[in-house]
């Protein structure tokens, strides 16, 4: 017999989805202040009674006594703590009382080392919080119907409160940040509307009954006419309200005990943490960053405690006024971008007419009207931010919604160099420092409230964009244009959205951030492409200058020295410099002034000495490129079919063959007519003998790609390597059901080559159509054409297909040849492709002199190639 049972829940999930769900002290302070924002509160007071900052040395009788019972009840032995001194109890006092023998005194002395830790916490407890504000309160009947119920969904429906907030809760277990915070809880509340009064009492502690369910674990509740300007009377210091009512700014009410008609007082007490300076600083500091900093008036924030007068007063966020870069993004539903760029770390006064003379400054985001504006404004759909997304089926955009995005960047030092080199403002590396070290990191808000721990100091999400990975990934000076990243620890960044706007961000259970999805994965992308576009500005800018600053820089012409006034110049400072040692050893090695000709030898001598080593590495470097371009392009085309070899046995050969050979002795292939084929043992034979024809032909184009003669200049006949290319890419193309179509008017033409390069090019050229034909959303004729001319000038070479051809999204088609471009991304919008193809070609044609020009057929993708007759490879 069947019966329906219900789930019982054991009263200690109040402990599980309170203390330990909620992260720290702070974060649940957080918590509550956020819920009086939902309350349409206009003010927030969070106040600290601290009877005991630390753990007292003296005490009087009266305290002790009254102590006493509660020292004991937490195991605290205040006896063993204290000596009875001059009517006075006095901490860590060890001189005998009167009565008290020397045995007694080290048990004394004993204990006390024992239990001092305790005797911190135990003061500690008696501190209370209070979380004061002037909202909507809560009538009797909404404490019972949603206050007491776990999860309620109020937030979740009814999402706008009646001043029109967006409210920011919507879990329904904000209040057990109560628990938190202390054992016992109590809350004060006069409705606005009805003027009803209500007093709420829990212990918490009382969750941890054993064996109890929490239905069987009770609060209580009570209607008691109070108000609530007697009640701050009596609770808060005459100094804070005095404070408060100084502080008010655009506000209906002139004091604090005038706006208290209605609202709710929460007070903490039994607290479980030590507020001390350390803590309050901490916390104050965790406040500030709560609310984005925009002067917004509506809702004002305070913080008081009796102990520590610094950390009082009105709670204003910190507002960014030195920077040297800032972007500011706002994106609309379709995410188009309004993204604004401001430069505010060069004296513009100092940079010289000729600057902007240079080609480089002729666009009109770089020209001197744009330096002396401070910046430039652009305005691009996603498309153009993420190449590629808007040919994506998978890439889902309402997954995202609008949003704002502010980024702030201040490098911590300059020196005097790089200020004159690139005409810098002078800067205050302290003040900066100590705003970067309070609040360094991208933070994100939501509806005007911080989503934590994002960009939280001493957190494992500070960097949660990754960007200090980048940074080591590419470490790069800031002078090479396209390759610097800007380091966390230089910047401030602050992200707006909204419950209504992007609901698919939604809050994990422990209200520490936002749950990881697909929708926060794009996110991210986007933004890190945002901080891209900074990133790629300031880079540009700063090789620019460079650039100028090498141009200009004054030194004698080759012609204006001979080879014969060399060598001489040679043996003049090599004798110069024997003189200047010989005297050196002979004056025992003293330091000595050297003469004006003796040091044009010395730094004659060690200059040509350091180019000769600088050449010795650039030749290395040339060898390791051109290594590396061979390596790449084998990587490029194995990475690309990756997914076929992964599914391929390791074993070749006609061993298949043999295998069905042998079969067909015992059975025949008749037998297993009416056997699915998955089970029937020919068609598995038939299918593996394909896989293995398959990797077998892959591994040897990639050793005959990296074949040692490929690595030789010769003189190619561009007709015969072109019909082994066809052949070699036959099988693929077929496979992939697509076709190449050869058109051959250079016959018989020699170009002079490395035939690895050649590959490099075409190699890359074919794999990208492949991918173009494999993700054209629309059905195409997969037909690849390769057209060969030739004359005096040179060899012209024409390749084509008929896919998509360039992504919409690419603004600027040369973008296309840029190390790292791609417009190969997944369903989040990551980059999976190596944008290192199209790089590599154009870097290869660059040995030859030879130019990639990007038509523009009607259909399908076209480049023309053209390379010189006469050209010296640079490679010999």
């Amino acid at each position: 017999m069947k019966e329906k049972i219900s789930f019982n829940v054991s009263a200690r999930t109040a402990r599980l989805i309170g203390r330990e769900n909620v992260a720290t002290s702070e974060g649940a302070i957080i918590e509550l202040v956020k819920n009086t924002y939902d309350a349409d509160s206009d003010i927030c007071v969070v106040f600290f009674d601290i009877p005991y900052p630390s753990a007292p040395n003296k005490l009087s009788n009266s305290e002790f006594y009254n102590l006493l019972p509660y020292a004991r009840e937490s195991g605290i032995s205040l006896e063993s703590a204290y000596s009875l001194l001059d009517e006075l109890w006095v901490k860590n006092k060890f001189e005998a009382p009167e009565g008290v023998n020397g045995k007694d005194l080290s048990d004394i002395r004993r204990e006390f080392v024992r239990s001092n830790s305790k005797l911190e916490y135990f003061f500690a407890s008696f501190s209370c919080v209070y979380i004061i504000d002037n909202g909507e309160g809560m009538s009797a009947d909404i404490i019972k119907k949603q206050w007491m119920t776990i999860g309620t969904d109020n937030k979740a429906l009814e999402f706008e409160s009646t001043n029109g907030r967006i409210k920011s809760g919507a879990k329904g277990i904000g209040r057990f940040a109560l628990d938190k915070l202390g054992r016992l809880g109590e809350m004060r509340t006069i409705t606005s509307e009805y003027n009803e009064s209500t007093i709420w009492h829990v212990d918490w502690d009382s969750f941890e009954q054993q064996g109890k369910n929490i239905d069987e674990i009770y609060a209580t509740i009570e209607s008691i006419q109070f108000n609530h300007s007697d009640y701050l009377k009596e609770v808060l210091p005459s100094a804070a309200i005095e404070d408060f009512d100084k502080s008010i700014v655009d506000f209906k009410y002139s004091s604090l005990l005038a706006c208290m008609e209605s609202g709710t007082i929460i007070k903490i007490s039994s607290v479980r943490d030590v507020w001390n300076e350390r803590t309050l600083r901490s916390l104050r500091t965790g406040l500030e960053s709560l609310v984005p900093p925009v002067e917004d008036s509506s809702f004002q924030l305070f913080m008081y405690n009796n102990c520590y007068e610094e950390f009082n007063g009105k709670i204003l966020p910190e507002v960014c006024e030195d920077f040297d870069y800032k972007i500011n993004v706002t994106a609309d539903s379709d995410l188009n971008l309004n993204i604004t760029v401001y430069r505010n770390e060069f004296d513009v006064e100092k940079i010289p007419d000729n600057v902007f003379k240079r080609d480089f400054f002729q666009d009109e985001r770089f020209n001197k009207e744009s330096f002396k504006k401070g910046g430039y404004t652009l305005n691009v759909p996603l498309g153009q931010l993420l190449p590629g997304i808007s040919e994506s089926e998978t890439y889902d955009i309402d997954e995202i919604g609008s949003f704002s995005f502010s980024l702030y960047f201040m490098k911590q030092a300059s020196n005097q160099r790089d200020i004159e080199a690139y005409f810098l403002k002078t800067i205050n590396s302290e003040n900066r420092k100590h705003w970067l070290k309070i609040n360094s990191g991208v933070k994100v808000f939501r509806d005007n409230f911080r989503v934590r721990p994002y960009g939280e100091q001493d957190s494992a999400s500070w960097d949660w964009l990754g960007l200090g990975n980048r940074v080591a990934l590419s470490p790069a000076a800031v002078s090479r244009k396209g390759y610097w990243k800007v380091s966390p620890q230089n910047i401030a960044g602050v992200i707006n959205i909204s419950r209504v706007h992007n609901p698919h961000f939604q809050d994990k259970s422990s209200r520490e951030g936002l749950q990881e999805s697909d929708a926060l994965l794009k996110f991210q992308e986007i933004i890190k492409r945002l901080i891209k576009i900074f990133e790629d500005d300031r880079s540009s800018v700063y090789s620019e200058f460079r650039k100028y600053r090498d141009d200009n820089t004054v030194v004698p012409a080759k012609e204006d020295v001979s080879n014969q006034e060399r060598r001489k110049a040679d043996l003049i400072a090599d004798k110069m410099f024997k003189e200047y040692k010989h005297k050196k050893f002979s004056n025992g090695g003293r330091k000595q002034t050297k003469s004006d000709d003796e040091t044009l030898a010395i730094a004659y001598l060690s200059e040509k000495n350091e180019k000769q080593n600088l050449e010795r590495e650039l030749d290395d470097v040339q060898k390791e490129n051109f290594l590396l371009r061979i390596f790449a392009s084998s990587g490029v085309t194995i990475a690309s079919f990756t997914h076929e070899l992964d599914n391929l046995q390791t074993k070749l050969g006609d061993r298949f063959g043999e295998i069905k050979e042998t079969l067909l002795n015992y059975v025949k292939e008749e037998d297993f007519k009416e056997v699915i084929k998955y089970e029937n043992p020919f068609y598995k034979i038939d299918l593996f003998e394909k896989e293995d024809r398959k990797l077998k032909r892959w591994l040897q184009y990639t050793l005959r790609t990296i074949r040692k003669d490929k690595r030789n200049r010769k003189q190619i006949n561009i007709s015969d390597y072109f019909l082994t290319f066809e052949t070699d890419w036959i099988d693929t193309l077929a496979e992939r059901k697509a076709s190449i179509e050869l058109i051959d008017n250079a016959k018989g033409y020699q170009l002079r080559a490395f035939e690895i390069d050649l590959d490099c090019i075409f190699n890359n050229l074919i794999i990208n159509s492949l991918d173009a034909f494999m993700a054209a959303k629309s059905r195409c004729e997969r037909k690849i054409k390769i057209q060969l001319d030739s004359n005096s000038s040179g060899l012209f070479i024409i390749y084509s297909d008929l896919g998509p051809g360039l992504s919409k999204d690419i603004a600027e088609p040369k973008d296309i040849f840029k190390p790292t471009y791609t417009t190969k991304r997944d369903k989040n919008g990551k980059e999976v492709g190596t944008g290192m193809g199209m790089w590599l070609l154009s870097k290869t044609l660059e040995e030859y002199g030879a130019k990639a020009i990007l038509n523009k057929p009607d259909v399908g993708f076209e480049l023309q190639l053209i390379f010189p007759h006469k050209y010296q490879n640079k490679r010999k």
